[in-house]
């Protein structure tokens, strides 16, 4: 059975900083959105911000300890959002390990262990209190890994080594469900060897596979409908299912010829497709749509239109509501401010 929002999008305040490919989580019922990329030459930023659904306020926190972008942000209890990895400073940045806590309460960043090896883009998710941080890329933007390692806070120690994932990739999203760990989509490769900056347009992944940290065992699950990556911070959990909102699909268009649909649509899809490519190349692939995943049934389907194409937007789900803000508008260029809700 396909599953439908239940209500209308809805106009809320805008986000302070339009920007897109941002960490973020939800505690205490409020969303915290944190570093990424802004406009223009792909600078990054440090600014956190907290949104209240409660009254459609946007309120600024302490800044992250550095400017960064390409980093994934996880909360553990009720307290702290981590950020781990990632690239700081002006594109293309440098790599870096080190990992940071922030704490709600008291409005300030701390330095906690860092990881192995510098990595950006990976996937970070914490369950049962640990931390997992797996796969990502290299300093040298194009190396992709499939490392994983775990850390417990409360253990004072640093990270471990588990299981490496089945498939070294970056730009997964991740998502927590039913006891295990959700590596969804991603790509492989990243920026042309030995051009820093310079982004492959190679394809992207529809890869998905589960985590079961229990017998520290990676399981393939069903793909995604069509290859996604960059929907990291889009990507959310609500009433046993898993979101993914907006992203990146860069495709062949051998796929596109494979698709389920009348011949002239597809024909039609691949011009536009050609044209899109030669007028923008990669930063053109943005997607414009909110995918739900059943896990009871291991189905994906489309449920909703965007209204525009967002990559890396930032969404979560708060007392059934989907808030959706910021992400880029013609790939990574022309980030947005604009927030929405709607309820799912």
């Amino acid at each position: 059975m396909t599953f439908a929002p239940q209500g209308k999008m809805r106009e809320a305040a805008p986000a302070p900083i339009a920007r897109f490919e941002s960490g973020v989580g939800v505690i205490r019922g409020c969303m915290y959105v944190v570093g990424g990329h802004l406009e223009p030459e792909l600078s990054a930023t440090a600014a956190m911000y907290r949104y209240d659904p409660s009254d459609d306020s946007w309120t600024k926190l302490a800044d992250a300890p550095r400017e960064i972008s390409h980093v994934t942000a996880t909360v553990v209890g009720d307290q702290h959002l981590w950020l781990v990895g990632g690239y700081v400073g002006q594109h293309p940045g440098t790599g870096i390990a080190e990992s940071y806590r922030y704490d709600v309460s008291r409005n300030v960043w701390e330095e906690g262990p860092p990881l192995p090896a510098i990595r950006a883009s990976g996937g970070l998710a914490c369950i049962d209190g640990r931390l997992h941080y797996f796969g990502g890329l290299d300093a040298d933007r194009s190396t992709n890994r499939d490392d994983h390692w775990i850390l417990d806070p409360a253990a004072g120690k640093g990270w471990e080594t588990a299981r490496p994932m089945p498939m070294a990739r970056t730009h997964a999203a991740t998502a927590i469900y039913g006891g295990g760990i959700y590596a969804i989509g991603g790509h492989y490769g990243h920026d042309v060897p030995g051009r820093p900056g310079v982004i492959d347009p190679s394809a992207d992944l529809d890869a998905v596979h589960r985590y079961d940290p229990i017998s520290d065992s990676w399981e393939e699950r069903r793909p995604l409908p069509h290859r996604r990556s960059h929907c990291e911070p889009g990507t959310f959990v609500h009433e046993g299912r898993i979101y993914c909102a907006g992203g990146r699909s860069i495709g062949s268009f051998g796929e596109l010829l494979r698709e389920d649909r009348p011949l002239s649509t597809r024909i039609r899809r691949i011009l536009v497709k050609a044209a899109r490519k030669l007028k923008h190349g990669a930063s053109s692939a943005g997607v414009d749509d909110l995918l739900c995943y059943d896990p009871s049934s291991d189905r994906w389907s489309s449920i909703m239109k965007l209204g525009r194409t967002l990559y890396a937007p930032a969404a979560v789900c708060i007392e059934g509501e989907m808030i959706l803000t910021n992400g880029g508008g013609r790939g990574w260029q022309d980030p947005s401010d604009r927030t929405i809700r709607i309820h799912l």
